[in-house]
């Protein structure tokens, strides 16, 4: 199978500098940091998601709810394929729009990082 494409962007190579601080068994290459890249975009996608939920009445109508479960779907086959890549990661969706509403949990349980893992947005 061949793998996925992913357009690469600063902010997927600032993630895995920031991972790698934190666990140095963290995988490199360009397939991880396209990876990474998108999950940033999806993070950002979700944030504003829930952001929109706390703050307005028509973000709890229909058309606005399957856009956000479409957006959780992809960020939990995504968190698949990172811990396939690298195992013992994992990561976690939160809906608390004041605080990081997806986080990378590292395989070593880094406790320097908050909650042993690290905030994308």
């Amino acid at each position: 199978m061949k793998a996925k494409v992913r357009r690469i962007t600063g902010r997927g190579n600032q993630i895995l500098g920031r991972l790698r601080e934190l666990d140095h068994s963290a995988p490199g290459g360009e397939q991880m940091i396209g990876l990474l890249s998108e999950i940033a975009r999806l993070a950002t996608r979700k944030h504003k998601h829930d952001t929109d939920l706390c703050n307005y009445e028509w973000a709890s109508e229909p058309k606005y709810e399957a856009q956000r479960e479409a957006c959780r779907t992809e960020l939990r086959a995504l968190g698949e394929e990172l811990t396939a890549m690298w195992p013992g990661s994992r990561l976690c969706l939160q809906n608390d729009p004041r605080g990081f509403v997806v986080r990378i949990e590292v395989p070593n349980g880094n406790k320097e990082a908050w909650a042993g893992g690290l905030g994308i947005a």
